[in-house]
């Protein structure tokens, strides 16, 4: 169940630097649907070791929808103890957020082996609602649409 608190032993805790990117093109947002968690979603994920944030980023956007990224701007970090039911893991998640530009999108179609997602969705920046994405990226949804705002 999202948002319930739970006790771990810091000893279980793994350390999980992530990147993400709000994909903006003609004024919309590229969301997921689907998921694990079952809330709205922006491509991302953990970044490997050795790698730099910016080359995780790049990987990440071409496993995920299999386009190169033309710009990204930070737009900030954030933090999050997060647990995953599903892999009975907890996190202490450092998180980056980027707004991106790609290099095309005419060419996405699908999203690139993540089975559990069921759509991707150009929604209208003006119509994002930050309460349907995980709580872990609730402060940058908010970031990202006053940034939208002075744009």
């Amino acid at each position: 169940m999202e948002g319930v608190y739970r006790d771990v032993d810091i000893s279980q805790l793994q350390f999980r630097p992530a990147v993400y990117a709000f994909i903006v093109h003609d004024n919309k947002l590229m969301t997921f649907a689907g998921g694990v968690s079952g809330t709205r979603q922006i491509p991302g994920g953990k970044i490997e070791l050795g790698e730099t944030i910016m080359e995780a980023l790049c990987r990440e956007i071409m496993e995920e929808i299999g386009i190169e990224i033309k710009s990204a701007e930070l737009l900030c970090l954030s933090e999050a103890f997060l647990y995953a039911d599903h892999k009975q893991e907890a996190y202490q998640a450092i998180m980056a957020f980027y707004v991106c530009t790609l290099q095309s999108v005419d060419s996405i179609v699908s999203i690139h082996g993540m089975p559990e997602i069921t759509s991707l969705d150009w929604l209208p920046v003006d119509s994002v609602r930050p309460e349907e994405f995980h709580p872990s990226a609730l402060d940058a949804v908010q970031q990202f649409l006053r940034r939208q705002k002075n744009v």
